[in-house]
């Protein structure tokens, strides 16, 4: 693979040490805008403007570079059957999520609070009518999915590729997937969820999917939260069997879904 981007990728791209660098920057300004609004703002609206503010300095260096938004990030539309793979995808990773998060708080259980945290923010979306819960899974699933995809799949692994080739793009993107959420208790799950999307961008030649997959992931997460979980009862005992089966099937549907993405003609 030359460095000048030849092969399947042929998208523009920012150099790595600039799309490093502001990543770093956005994802600073997410944690830090983001914990000076809150109090001040709707945690919806502070969870909306801290997702933008973390691709904000990629878009802004793509801008100064010359680079056209929508060719580098690759934003092609996708026909119907694409898009049902894509949301179908977000269902099977989410089926995997489950399981290996299961299999590992069979060995390693959540630090003490950690739980209570995303019970107070499901608490604090929870929606009062059907507008209110689009309101909520704008804010905390798709908002996410569209700006983390931007800046991940759509800055970072097109200027890791012509430098680290296909696989080394894909696993260096979802390092960085995983370190940006600053939670290392997900790290295993988010950056597994980075592989899988960053295939999916490389296979399909395109960002959308990966957008739709990771805001069905999301959307699956919150409205299943309050379904599955007990916020008055005591932590539950781990089911490693439950979880090694939920993973397995995940998983086999992804690799499955997987072999579906091809670039637009």
């Amino acid at each position: 693979m030359s460095r000048n981007g030849s092969g399947p990728l042929h998208e523009p791209a920012l150099h790595p040490l600039l799309a490093l660098g502001a990543a770093v920057v956005g994802t600073l300004a997410m944690y830090l805008g983001g914990g000076a609004m809150i109090g001040l703002l709707p945690l919806r609206t502070t969870i909306t403007v801290g997702s933008v503010l973390l691709a904000a300095p990629a878009l802004l260096a793509l801008l100064a570079a010359g680079l056209p938004l929508a060719r580098t990030l690759a934003l092609r539309p996708v026909d119907r059957p694409t898009a049902l793979w894509s949301a179908t995808l977000g269902l099977s990773l989410w089926v995997a999520s489950l399981g290996l998060l299961e299999l590992q708080y069979t060995v390693w259980p959540p630090p003490e609070g950690y739980l209570e945290a995303f019970r107070r923010i499901h608490e604090a979306l929870r929606p009062d009518g059907p507008f209110d819960a689009v309101l909520s899974v704008l804010a905390i699933a798709a908002a996410p999915a569209v700006f983390e995809e931007t800046l991940v799949r759509g800055v970072m692994l097109s200027s890791f590729r012509p430098w680290l080739g296909a696989a080394g793009a894909v696993l260096a993107s979802a390092t960085a997937f995983a370190l940006l959420h600053l939670d290392p208790y997900r790290f295993a799950f988010t950056f597994a969820v980075g592989v899988a999307l960053g295939l999916v961008r490389l296979q399909a030649g395109t960002l959308v999917p990966c957008m739709l997959a990771h805001g069905t992931l999301n959307t699956l997460t919150f409205l299943a939260a309050p379904l599955v979980d007990d916020p008055t009862g005591p932590l539950p005992e781990p089911e490693p069997l439950l979880g090694a089966a939920l993973f397995a099937g995940g998983l086999a549907v992804t690799v499955a879904l997987l072999r579906r993405f091809r670039p637009p003609a």
